[in-house]
C-alpha cells in the first residue's frame, strides 16, 4: 500500500502538516483482488498525545465493502476526501510527532450494520478484536508520522 501526496510516497516519514498542501493524498493497493471486498481502517496510537496516549488507539474511521478493482486504482473519491479531512482538521494540534496507521483488510463477507463502531468505542479501539469479530485478514499496512510546526 502506498500513500501519495503531491511530493513523495510515504512509508515511515515525518510530515509537517504545513507541507501537505491542499491536495488530498491518494491510497492504492496495486495487488488487490478485483473479485474481493476490502476495508480500510485509520487509527491513531498516540491519542491524545504520544507522551500520554490514554486513548490508544483512537479510531478515526473505517470504510468497508470496497471493491478490489477500486482499491487497485487510485482510490475512491470518498476515501481521498476522508484522508484530506483527517490530515487537515482532525490531526493533533500540539507540538511533537504523532503517528497514524492505515490498515487494509480483505473481508471474508459483506459487512453489514453490525460492523459499525459507536462513538463511545473510538477511544481504546482494538484493531485486533475488530478484525477477529468481522473476519478481516490484514493485507497491507502503512503509517505516517506528522509533526506540527512550532511556529505555523
Amino acid at each position: 500500500m502506498s500513500i501519495m501526496n503531491s511530493r513523495n510516497p510515504t512509508v515511515v516519514r515525518n510530515l509537517r502538516l504545513d507541507e501537505l498542501g491542499a491536495v488530498a493524498p491518494t491510497v492504492t493497493v496495486p495487488n488487490a483482488d478485483p473479485g474481493k471486498k476490502y476495508s480500510i481502517v485509520m487509527v491513531d496510537p498516540d491519542a491524545p498525545s504520544a507522551s500520554n496516549p490514554t486513548c490508544q488507539s483512537w479510531l478515526h474511521w473505517i470504510i468497508g465493502n470496497i471493491k478490489g478493482d477500486d482499491l487497485a486504482k487510485e482510490i475512491l473519491t470518498t476515501l481521498v476526501k476522508l484522508l484530506q479531512i483527517t490530515i487537515h482538521l482532525v490531526l493533533h494540534q500540539g507540538p511533537g510527532p504523532h503517528r497514524y496507521y492505515l490498515y487494509v483488510f480483505e473481508q471474508e463477507h459483506q459487512l453489514d450494520n453490525s460492523a459499525k463502531v459507536s462513538a463511545s468505542s473510538r477511544c481504546q479501539f482494538s484493531i485486533d478484536s475488530y478484525k477477529k469479530n468481522f473476519g478481516l485478514n490484514a493485507v497491507a499496512m502503512n503509517m505516517f508520522t506528522t509533526v506540527t510546526p512550532e511556529n505555523p
